[in-house]
């Protein structure tokens, strides 16, 4: 399984994805920035495995899920 982060976003917040990115390997999960796609501010998020897929507009965060209109298809 591979993650890929907003290279801006992913940078900008210095150590604490670099404490995320260690757990997250150590899991077997790679983690990857989206400096090689050659684009710029893909803001959907997509998750794939080997039964289903998730493409999603929201944030995972309280407010995604009690005050905003996101949109999550599965």
């Amino acid at each position: 399984m591979k993650l890929v982060l907003e290279d801006k976003e992913y940078k900008s917040f210095g150590s604490d994805f670099s404490i995320l990115q260690q757990y997250l390997e150590n899991h077997g999960i790679g983690v990857t920035t989206d400096t090689h796609l050659g684009t710029n501010f893909v803001h959907s998020k997509t998750f794939v495995s080997s039964d289903r897929y998730i493409i999603q507009s929201a944030n995972l965060t309280h407010s995604t899920f009690k005050t905003n209109r996101e949109h999550l298809f599965i």
